[in-house]
């Protein structure tokens, strides 16, 4: 059975997660960088073609969101 008391907490530590990731988001707007601009990605453009590939954006998402879900976890377990 789910301890309420643990879901409500991951639901509540989600919900910062999604207010912080707004407030960075809202923040890079604000001072024109752009995600094109991370180290890593690949722009390959032609004539008749264009192809944009995230890899550095993937591994920067995807370290920040290990250590977060660790965190979450760590403050759910305790």
């Amino acid at each position: 059975m789910i301890e309420f008391e643990s879901f409500g907490r991951l639901l509540l530590g989600l919900g910062a997660l999604m207010i912080i990731l707004g407030g960075v988001v809202l923040l890079m707007s604000r001072l024109s960088l752009d995600w094109n601009s991370i180290p890593g990605n690949i722009n390959i453009q032609g004539e008749n073609f264009a192809c944009f590939a995230p890899l550095g954006f993937s591994c920067l998402i995807s370290i920040v969101g290990t250590v977060v879900l660790n965190l979450l976890l760590w403050l759910a377990n305790r």
